[in-house]
């Protein structure tokens, strides 16, 4: 059989006592973790694939088993040909118990929506242009970054004057938000997060619609007093000092507590990091809130513990390590490292 293995795996593995609480909540920790005596299996899956996805909904387009979905794409991620349809439910465009009907009706309403917020600023006259600083500001800011945004991709590589064009869509979405939701507005970073949307949905009105829900997902990432960015790479160094202490003294030694060398891997979800494909990979496996919320902060681990040895070896000090975690760009295997955020998670128990 080609069909994706089904697992209806939790992260409670163990009923051991609390040894730590962290602000990420409380956990338990497997004492002196022995891999013999407790061996954690984890592995990755086949993508889900259209002919699966089709038979996981009813007559009416329903989605027999959310769970079950949930569970097949953490597992192996999405086919291609399933992407778009899936991310709509994975970004909450379509809720997970609508039926074609519904789904139809929830689009068409949704695109009157979008038009009105574009028809805002479109509607902005030059000469008010001129006395209206904020608006020149943002709109700015998003060409600044929307030039520099994927340009090496197909679909971002060619400023066109095609009205559909990728960039053209980037700015118009952009720009479209910044009036959908006046107090984020527009901060450098979404430019990244929006273009594997638009390149993955194709449709303006449906890309929109699917960026505010990542947004509702990571929009913390972007709060100007930064308080969530800074409450997770306190939550990232609570879990190193109890998965890999000896990273976690290696890096005391040296006054790093605040651990901000990891700051662009959580701000725009490794977007930089990985080749344009695995990304959207990662990302709907993250979407899939199959190991929950916090699973990103398991993966951001992974990816640096995996080389402990190299950073402890090299005696590097926090400098060493921010030029080492960006050279690691294109160099990371995206399965691999969900694989070890899996196991990291099931380790150390979250409560």
């Amino acid at each position: 059989s080609n069909k994706s293995p089904i697992l209806p795996m939790k992260p409670n593995l163990f009923s051991l006592p609390k040894t730590a609480e962290t602000e990420l909540g409380d956990f338990e920790i497997i004492p002196q973790y022995n891999e013999k005596e407790n061996p954690i299996h984890v592995w990755r899956g086949t993508p889900l694939t259209k002919q699966q996805w089709i038979e996981l909904l009813d007559s009416n387009g329903k989605v027999k088993n959310p769970n079950l979905v949930k569970a097949l794409i953490f597992r192996g991620g999405l086919a291609p040909d399933i992407r778009a349809e899936a991310w709509k439910f994975l970004l909450g465009l379509y809720p997970w118990d609508s039926t074609y009907s519904t789904r139809q009706k929830i689009l068409a309403e949704k695109r009157v929506e979008y038009n009105s917020y574009m028809s805002q600023w479109k509607s902005i006259t030059h000469v008010q242009e001129e006395r209206f600083h904020e608006f020149r500001d943002k709109k700015h800011r998003i060409e600044k970054d929307v030039l520099r945004t994927d340009r090496t991709h197909p679909l971002f590589e060619h400023d066109s004057s095609d009205p559909n064009s990728g960039l053209n869509l980037l700015r118009r979405i952009l720009l479209s938000y910044s009036f959908y939701n006046f107090d984020l507005g527009y901060c450098q970073g979404m430019s990244d997060l929006l273009s594997p949307i638009i390149y993955v949905i194709g449709d303006e009105s449906e890309s929109f619609w699917c960026f505010v829900g990542l947004m509702e997902r990571w929009k913390g990432n972007f709060e100007r007093d930064q308080v969530p960015m800074k409450k997770q790479l306190t939550q990232i160094q609570n879990l190193i000092c109890h998965l890999e202490p000896k990273l976690h003294n290696h890096l005391s030694q040296y006054g790093e507590t605040n651990y901000c060398f990891l700051f662009r891997w959580i701000l725009i979800n490794f977007k930089r990091e990985f080749p344009f494909d695995d990304i959207l990979k990662l990302w709907e496996v993250l979407w899939s809130d199959f190991m929950g919320p916090e699973f990103h902060l398991f993966c951001v681990i992974a990816g640096l513990c995996y080389h402990t040895e190299t950073i402890i070896e090299k005696n590097m000090d926090t400098d060493d390590i921010l030029k080492f975690v960006n050279d690691l760009k294109d160099h990371m295997d995206v399965d691999m490292m969900l694989m070890n955020a899996e196991l990291a998670l099931r380790k150390y128990q979250i409560v």
